[in-house]
């Protein structure tokens, strides 16, 4: 299974960038929505760990359970918008928590 939006790292940026202006837009909205609080933390943290080619720990990786808050809190989604940014979330949690070590092909499961 490998990510239909995100294939190389330059699409991981370009998603991580839009979502967080995403999240930023719905902060602003909804100050007192702590999902949305979350969200923003980890993406961001997403792209303090990956600045200047950085290769986040296992540990990072792990910690980033955005497709979870995802899943709890912001689904069934009510708009094509909303849906969208909710895919790009687990799209990102994915890649992120996969993290290829080849920057240039998408991020698959292990072969059994």
């Amino acid at each position: 299974m490998g990510s239909d939006i995100i294939k190389s790292r330059d699409d991981f940026f370009r998603v991580l960038d839009d979502a967080l202006k995403k999240i930023a837009d719905r902060v602003i909205k909804d100050p007192s929505f702590e999902p949305f609080g979350a969200i923003e933390n980890q993406l961001d943290a997403m792209k303090r760990w990956t600045a200047g080619g950085r290769e986040p720990s296992e540990a990072e990786r792990q910690w980033v359970d955005i497709g979870v808050i995802s899943i709890r809190d912001l689904e069934p989604s009510e708009t094509v918008e909303e849906a969208d940014f909710s895919n790009s979330l687990h799209e990102l949690n994915y890649y992120f928590a996969n993290w290829p070590d080849d920057p240039d092909v998408p991020a698959e499961d292990p072969p059994p």
